[in-house]
């Protein structure tokens, strides 16, 4: 039930508007999609080679971050999270909060990971020169620390940290600095995996020279696992 006065909301229906049902949906339906991805390119795996290859466990360790995240977001969804604060009863806003920032983490980690995986695969079935492979793996290395950098940040940018869900007092730094580091590692992200995509895109184009409908079927072998 809102806690705010209908005289004092900016609009009507300000008080009952509600996201948490919509990005509980988004990220459930996404991870679910992912879950079943991995659950079939595991058991082509294990079905065509028998074994499993380190860019396997990567994904799989991702998805398990994936999961982790959506669990921890929708404890927080269930104290109010997606709603206004001002209309949270006063002692569900430190939970909302709380399993927000928890989940903040193996949300961000949930993609770095695969990155790495991506790369594993690539090297070994593209075999890129030492140059181009120093290049994807510096490029992994400096995302990572940045994805490191914003978890960190997260849970430091108050002082004490419990300022964030209000079990404190203390300072914090402007938002401006936080979201600003986390639009230019979103950008990073995405340049990262446009690059990801590209590049063998680029080479079974160029290189191997087969109909369409081959390369659709080696590109979906390729993501199955079977090499």
């Amino acid at each position: 039930m809102s806690q705010v006065p209908d005289s004092v909301e900016p609009y009507p229906g300000w008080a009952q508007e509600n996201n948490g049902p919509r990005i509980l949906a988004v990220t459930g339906t996404m991870t679910t999609l992912g879950f079943l991805f991995v659950v079939a390119r595991i058991s082509s795996r294990m079905i065509s080679i028998e074994r499993l290859g380190i860019d396997d466990y990567l994904v799989v360790v991702s998805t398990l971050l994936s999961i982790l995240h959506v669990a921890f977001i929708a404890v927080a969804i269930s104290y109010g999270a997606g709603r206004h604060i001002a209309t949270l009863p006063p002692q569900d806003i430190p939970h909302a909060i709380v399993y927000t920032l928890v989940g903040s983490t193996p949300g961000v980690l949930s993609f770095v990971v695969p990155k790495f995986a991506i790369v594993i695969l690539l090297a070994k079935i593209l075999d890129p020169g030492r140059w181009h492979k120093l290049f994807m793996w510096v490029i992994s290395a400096v995302y990572s620390l940045m994805s490191v950098g914003i978890v960190v940040a997260v849970w430091l940018q108050c002082t004490p940290v419990g300022v964030q869900w209000y079990g404190a007092k203390g300072t914090c730094w402007s938002p401006i600095i936080l979201s600003t580091a986390s639009l230019v590692h979103g950008i990073c992200s995405a340049l990262f995996d446009l690059y990801l995509a590209v590049y063998p895109t680029i080479v079974m184009v160029t290189i191997f020279v087969i109909n369409w409908k081959k390369k659709v079927a080696l590109s979906t072998a390729l993501g199955f696992g079977y090499w």
